[in-house]
C-alpha cells in the first residue's frame, strides 16, 4: 500500500468524527428520496431534475470524495491547533517580536502580512480559543463564520487542505472549498 493510499484509508477514517457537517455539505450528492421533506421543499424543479439525472456512479464518487473532504478538514484542523500551539511557544520565548519572527511560524505567516504588527503572544492566544471553537464547530454543528476571526481560523485549515490535497494527491470535488460556506447544498450551491 502506497503512501498516499495509507492517507486516503486513514481520512476515510478519522472523517467519521466530523459530525458538524454533513456528507451534503461536503459535496455528497444523494438522491432525492434521501432529503428530508423540508430539504425537498427548497429545491426548484431544474434542481430536482438535475439530481434525477446523476448516475450511481457520479454519486458514488460524490460521497467518497466528501468522505475524504472531511477527513482532510479533521486533520488540517488538528495540524493548525497544534501549530498554533507551537507557535506561541516560540513567540513567548522573544523580547520583542518583529515581522521576521512572524513570518517564521506556521500560522501566523498565512494571515493578513498588513495586521502582523498585532500578531503578539495575547494575539495567538486569543486566535487559539477562535480556532478551538471553529474545530469544535466541525463536531457540534458547523455554521458560517460570524467575525474576521473566524473566517481567519476557517482559512487556515482550508489552506491546509489545499495542502494535504497537493501532497497526497487526493481525489477532491473540484468545487470543495467553497462546499464548507454554505448551509444546504444544492446543484448551484444555494440554500
Amino acid at each position: 500500500m502506497s503512501h498516499e493510499d495509507n492517507y486516503v484509508q486513514r481520512a476515510l477514517e478519522v472523517g467519521e468524527r466530523l459530525t458538524g457537517l454533513s456528507l451534503e455539505q461536503l459535496g455528497f450528492e444523494p438522491r432525492l428520496e434521501d432529503l428530508t421533506a423540508e430539504q425537498r421543499s427548497l429545491l426548484c424543479p431544474d434542481d430536482i431534475e438535475w439530481m434525477d439525472s446523476i448516475t450511481p456512479e457520479v454519486r458514488d464518487r460524490s460521497l467518497f470524495q466528501a468522505r475524504l473532504l472531511a477527513g482532510a478538514l479533521w486533520e488540517a484542523s488538528a495540524v493548525l491547533i497544534d501549530q498554533l500551539f507551537e507557535d506561541l511557544a516560540g513567540l513567548r520565548k522573544l523580547h520583542s517580536i518583529d515581522r521576521e519572527d512572524i513570518a517564521s511560524t506556521s500560522v501566523l505567516s498565512w494571515l493578513p502580512p498588513r495586521l502582523a504588527h498585532k500578531y503578539d503572544v495575547g494575539f495567538v492566544q486569543r486566535f487559539l480559543v477562535v480556532a478551538a471553537d471553529m474545530t469544535g464547530a466541525l463536531v457540534r454543528g458547523w455554521g458560517r463564520p460570524s467575525c474576521v476571526a473566524q473566517e481567519l481560523a476557517l482559512r487556515c485549515p482550508l489552506d491546509q487542505v489545499e495542502v494535504i490535497q497537493d501532497s497526497y494527491d487526493l481525489d477532491l470535488a473540484d468545487d470543495w472549498r467553497g462546499l464548507t460556506e454554505v448551509p444546504y447544498i444544492t446543484r448551484q450551491g444555494k440554500p
